[in-house]
């Protein structure tokens, strides 16, 4: 068969017999099924790999020389053989709770690895000379060579068989990503220059003495040198943890080689609060970073407080809301500890939330056309920036209708505008229910281009459908992800 591409992702399937016929195969995206076993060995064009989020004890490439993308996170992997992919430049084998070895000295054009939350103990990446630097939420860590960073970084997520599920791959990530200690970390060195030697000039012998050589006292004998002290660490029992709020944890920190008080911070109080014995006090949802501190050295661990009503990991909606929770572009109820995730999506909110994820830019004009904006409004800045970007031109010249509820036409058509308008590859739309005079068709092409929408089962888009809240955060996760390159 000459398909070179199949996308059979979020479907629940459970056996892929059959693919090895499609021997032309350069794509194949089967991510979030309930796959157990996977045979790509008859698939040798194989280019771009994404298994993630199955259920796959073993993973055979060794057929698949031309690989150059491989996501096979969030499985159930034992160990990995990437010794023929020597063309792979993308490898995401993260969340597979039992790999214990990874051999990637054979992958010499490896630009990104992602590899947290696994059983690794150590990791030899000297043979990846393009291995730069990996950024996440714009923080970056150093770890030990200067071109070589490090984030903490985890997330627990499930298959999740619906329609706005983005998938986890971390493609817009460049670099290494592991989220333990690793007890040996190899890292390429700039080759040592040879030493010259130096002449060591002669000196003069030393004269003989002309008087008799004094009498030295007897020394007692020297005592046994003190051993230097041991080094010093300090670990927690906890790189990450996820807490519901009004959730209390205690970790517990463990000193070695000093005595001394343990010292504990939390990077922001409003989220969370940490006392002298370690206890962590949650408050609203958010992130934060617990470090504990002695002798001068530190250990921290990364919490994330969920949502009161935001806790299933099953729930397509997770993700996209702790992320976009962490960035401070969405806001909760009851002092920020409830989502609401059915309730719907208002004018005002969207446009709020599309002003916080490009960074709340500042604004030409100091007021608002719209009579029903008012300068004490949240959303104030928002509406004008989004008539400034030409996002929204308000429902009449003079009202914007900032507590109408935001259609899902509006919503991809919002996300259209503020992207400046790309022209889509597609010229139809595969909605039955999106036609050409539509002021939406445009966008609604595009943003299934780019996957932020998948449409439904029965091949609709419902584009006069209210847009909720859970669906609000994954359109905004992967416009985030896919356009912005950061999600």
């Amino acid at each position: 068969m000459n398909t070179t591409k199949i996308d059979v992702e979020l479907e629940e399937i459970k056996d892929l017999t059959g693919i090895e016929y499609f021997t032309s195969l350069t794509v194949l995206d089967c991510y979030y099924n309930q796959l157990t076993s996977l045979d790509v060995s008859q698939n040798t064009a194989l280019t771009d790999l994404r298994c993630n989020g199955n259920q796959l004890t073993s993973l055979d490439v060794s057929q698949n020389t031309a690989l150059t993308s491989l996501d096979c996170s969030y499985n159930q992997l034992t160990s990995l053989d990437m010794s023929k992919n020597t063309l792979l430049t993308y490898l995401s084998c993260s969340e597979n709770h039992s790999l214990t070895s990874l051999d990637v000295s054979k992958n010499t054009k490896l630009i990104t690895l992602s590899c947290f939350k696994t059983e690794l103990k150590s990791l030899d990446i000297s043979q990846n000379p393009d291995l730069l630097e990996t950024y996440i939420d714009g923080e970056k860590t150093e770890l030990q060579s200067d071109d070589i960073y490090v984030w903490s970084y985890s997330r627990d997520i499930g298959p999740h068989p619906d329609p706005y599920w983005a998938d986890m791959g971390f493609r817009s990530y460049s670099g290494l990503v592991i989220n333990k200690d690793l007890e040996v970390i190899t890292v390429r060195k700039e080759p040592t220059a040879t030493p010259t030697a130096t002449t060591v000039p002669a000196k003069e012998p030393t004269k003989a003495p002309t008087k008799a050589p004094t009498a030295v006292p007897a020394k007692d004998p020297t005592k046994a040198p003190t051993k230097a002290p041991a080094n010093v660490s300090i670990n927690l029992d906890k790189k990450t943890a996820s807490l519901k709020c009004g959730d209390k944890l205690t970790l517990k920190a463990t000193l070695k080689g000093a005595t001394g008080k343990i010292t504990w911070k939390s990077s922001n109080t409003k989220i969370a609060k940490v006392d002298s014995n370690g206890k962590i006090t949650t408050k609203q949802a958010g992130t934060v970073t617990i470090t504990a501190s002695a002798a001068g050295k530190s250990a921290k661990c990364t919490v994330t407080i969920l949502y009161k009503d935001v806790t299933n990991t099953k729930d397509f909606w997770y993700a996209p809301t702790n992320y976009l929770t962490a960035k401070g572009v969405v806001k909760g109820y009851d002092k920020q500890t409830k989502f609401k995730p059915a309730n719907d999506c208002t004018r005002a909110q969207m446009v709020t939330f599309l002003y916080r994820l490009q960074g709340e830019p500042k604004t030409k004009s100091s007021t608002c056309k719209f009579n029903d904006v008012k300068k004490t409004d949240y959303f104030f800045k928002p509406v004008i920036w989004a008539v400034e970007k030409g996002i929204t031109t308000g429902v009449s010249k003079t009202k914007f209708d900032p507590q109408g509820v935001c259609t899902r036409a509006q919503t991809v058509t919002f996300l259209w505008r503020m992207a400046n308008k790309p022209a889509p590859k597609a010229k139809s739309c595969k909605f039955s229910d999106v036609k050409k005079k539509d002021y939406f068709y445009n966008p609604v092409i595009w943003a299934s281009e780019q996957k932020i929408v998948a449409g439904y089962s029965d091949g609709t888009f419902k584009p006069q459908g209210k847009c909720l809240r859970r669906q609000m955060v994954t359109f905004l996760y992967k416009y985030d992800k896919y356009v912005n390159g950061k999600g």
